[in-house]
């Protein structure tokens, strides 16, 4: 799919591109200048660009008067240079001239004469600069989130220079720079005008849902023919509160199997390859029969719906109902769950199509009174704006001395739990935190007892201060330490039946909580979270005994362990008294008298996500939303044995995300990365991988995230 080209008779032709095709550059930008009698120029960045969730901001600059030659061809990716992960990198000699900036005729969107394939996407505020050489900064600032924004261009835009905006409907090649450079459009009608904004991201289908299929004019048009399976498409906005509206028109002729209408974001039960809405007890569909389905069963409801139809979609979260509108005419509140957040959506069986609508252009039908549109901009802001804040990923080289190891976010704190690991060489994990002090370590992927260490000596403002010790600085090695701010040392807390002492972050939800084992069953320990935990880490710190986990979507009253690959077993934790301010140990506990120490989360919007999904076994696999850019992402399969997996955007800067470690394990990075793999997106990850450390058809995952940016704000990954 190309965004620029220019093409000539003789053999003259500059390109840059997506490549949609098959083979390994599927999905990534090339830049390719030839001239007939010279050999062709290529720039091929190995970085996936598969996010169609929110927008990205490319600026590229051709420059050969530069003598370096590395600074000849610059790609500048959401305001970052791409200065390594190049697949191709041809360098141009010094002065030499391509194709962009001759006579020849410019395209925008159009292919050169050999190849017939359209760009299929969204653009705006495109700039073509002539004779100068500007870096990313003259379109585009960080603003105080550290979030990629654009900005108005106040330069000049030399002589061929252009401006296209899109923003007059019957002309959408105008020229805005002045220089009256305008483009003729060819097959684009005023409908193709769009509200939707890097600044007002409008929900599309989402492309990399597993299985998609049949998708064009933006991710809108969704058309299946005959795959005699149920195919099933969603927005990428899930929402969880007010009220929203979206219009799904019918135009093509459907089956009896067509649904419209919302499926919860858990990802459980629609992530096969035969899901259809309604599907699941927390997921509504209206059928073309005319009737209303839910938990696979259908019952009366309405009219029927055909081609030509279009219907319209409210969803009262306030309320806890959604209505369905045949050609603006209301066929019926239905109660839906409440407490769920949705995704709108719909699946059909053989042939048909429809056509969304999620507010990025006129609705056919005047929506009800009070009901917003399905955009970014009308999404609550969230709690957390700059997730730097509070969590952060850093890697380092180590120096085998004294080392202040310093965050690289938008912004620092003092870190109150440290996990480090070993990059390039087999090495513990090494856990500080701060309740139980400096130079006390636990590992998490033995049983060991909590000894002292030289690994960790300070919690600075910024990061933390290191010594000698190998697990966290040996001479030249490299390592990655995952930081999460909490309250400091703790305090005292008679939240539970025992006394606790407690370091909470009730606006990140972590806290660190470290108490006595008494002999009691099922007795409880104060968190302090102020909301009910959704997983915790526990470890007895002066006995050698296994780590237990606590996660939500596990059976009540099992746990799993973090230093090992068992599926998920009884004991441990007590099925009761598990509260905005405790959380109960049952009768299998370690030993009376002991120490204990634990990690305890609860979920943010935009900031953290714990949940679970089914895998499939296959290269696309489950597409995981989460409402936010995962920054970190842990996964465990809980039905038979398999690692821990630990996933960063740090390690891996872009997607593919692939440097992959393993909780339970002391290995180096990269081990299975082949197979072991998501992309982290500005709404979640997608499942890239086949190993069934992540991906095992049938079996089930579950996961805790946190976040780079909400999706509020987010720019594409």
């Amino acid at each position: 799919m190309q965004m620029f080209s220019i093409t000539a008779s003789g053999g003259t032709q500059g390109i840059i591109e997506f490549d949609a095709g098959d083979g390994p550059s599927t999905d990534q930008l090339i830049l390719n200048s030839e001239t007939t009698g010279t050999t062709a120029l290529n720039w091929e960045l190995e970085w996936k660009f598969r996010d169609p969730a929110a927008w990205y901001h490319f600026v590229m600059v051709y420059d050969t008067t530069q003598a370096t030659t590395n600074d000849r061809v610059k790609v500048y990716i959401n305001g970052e240079q791409a200065v390594d992960g190049w697949d191709r990198n041809t360098t141009p000699a010094q002065n030499q001239e391509q194709a962009f900036n001759s006579t020849n005729a410019m395209n925008i969107g159009k292919p050169h004469a050999a190849i017939s394939a359209y760009f299929d996407g969204y653009m705006a505020e495109i700039h073509f600069i002539d004779g100068t050489a500007l870096d990313a900064t003259s379109f585009g600032e960080t603003n105080s989130d550290g979030v990629w924004i654009p900005k108005k261009y106040s330069g000049d835009t030399g002589t061929n220079g252009f401006y296209i905006t899109g923003e007059t409907a019957g002309d959408l090649g105008e020229d805005f720079s002045g220089n009256s450079n305008d483009f003729t459009s060819s097959g684009l009608a005023t409908t193709d005008q769009m509200l939707d904004t890097p600044t007002d991201n409008f929900a599309v289908l989402n492309y990399i849902q597993q299985n998609a299929t049949g998708l064009s004019d933006g991710n809108l048009q969704f058309t299946t023919n005959g795959s005699g399976t149920h195919k099933l498409m969603s927005s990428t906005i899930a929402v969880s509160s007010g009220k929203w509206y979206a219009e799904a028109a019918c135009n093509a002729t459907l089956d009896s199997n067509a649904r419209i209408g919302i499926i919860p974001d858990d990802n459980v039960n629609f992530t096969g390859s035969d899901a259809h809405v309604g599907d699941d007890a927390n997921s509504f569909a209206y059928v073309d029969n005319g009737q209303k389905e839910s938990n696979n069963t259908q019952s009366a409801y309405g009219a029927s719906y055909a081609n030509g139809d279009v219907i319209g979609i409210a969803l009262n979260l306030n309320d806890d109902e959604i209505t369905f509108y045949k050609n603006g005419v209301s066929q019926g509140a239905i109660s839906i769950t409440a407490s769920t957040e949705y995704r709108f959506a719909a699946s059909q069986y053989n042939s048909g199509g429809m056509l969304f609508n999620f507010g990025q252009s006129a609705f056919t039908y005047t929506p009800p009174t009070g009901f917003n549109v399905l955009s970014t901009a009308d999404l609550p802001d969230p709690t957390i704006a700059d997730p730097s804040a509070h969590f952060q990923t850093t890697v380092y080289t180590g120096n085998g001395s004294t080392l202040e190891v310093n965050q690289s976010g938008n912004s620092t704190f003092q870190p109150d739990w440290v996990w480090g690991k070993r990059r390039n060489a087999a090495e513990s994990h090494a856990l500080f935190d701060a309740v139980r002090g400096t130079t006390k370590i636990i590992y998490s992927n033995l049983t060991n007892a909590e000894i002292t260490n030289s690994g960790l000596t300070a919690f600075d403002a910024d990061g933390f201060t290191i010594g000698s010790s190998a697990t966290l600085n040996a001479n030249t090695g490299t390592y990655v330490a995952w930081q999460w701010k909490a309250n400091g040392s703790g305090s005292s807390n008679t939240d539970g039946t025992v006394s606790s002492t407690v370091s909470a972050n009730t606006t990140a939800g972590f806290s660190i909580a470290k108490w006595t084992h008494t002999t009691a069953s099922n007795y409880t320990v104060g968190h302090g979270l102020g909301a009910v935990p959704k997983m915790i880490l526990v470890k007895t710190t002066d006995q050698g005994t296994n780590w237990g986990v606590y996660h939500s979507d596990i059976t009540v009253g099992n746990r799993l362990i973090l230093n090992s690959t068992s599926a998920q077993t009884t004991g441990y934790w007590g099925a009761n008294s598990w509260t905005s301010s405790t959380f109960s140990i049952g009768s299998a506990r370690d030993a009376n008298g002991s120490t204990a120490v634990a990690y305890c989360f609860a979920e943010v919007d935009g900031f953290s996500k714990m949940g679970s999904y089914t895998g499939n076994g296959s290269s696309d696999g489950p597409f995981v939303y989460t409402g936010m850019t995962p920054e970190f992402v842990i996964i465990k399969r809980t039905n038979t044995t398999e690692n821990w997996i630990m996933l960063d955007n740090a390690r891996s800067e872009y997607n593919v995300t692939d440097d992959v470690q393993y909780s339970n394990l002391a290995q180096a990075d990269g081990t299975n990365s082949a197979t072991t793999r998501v992309d982290n997106v500005s709404n979640g990850f997608k499942v890239r991988g086949t190993n069934t450390n992540i991906n095992a058809s049938g079996s089930t995952y579950i996961y805790m995230a946190f976040a780079s940016s909400p999706f509020k704000t987010a720019t594409a990954r």
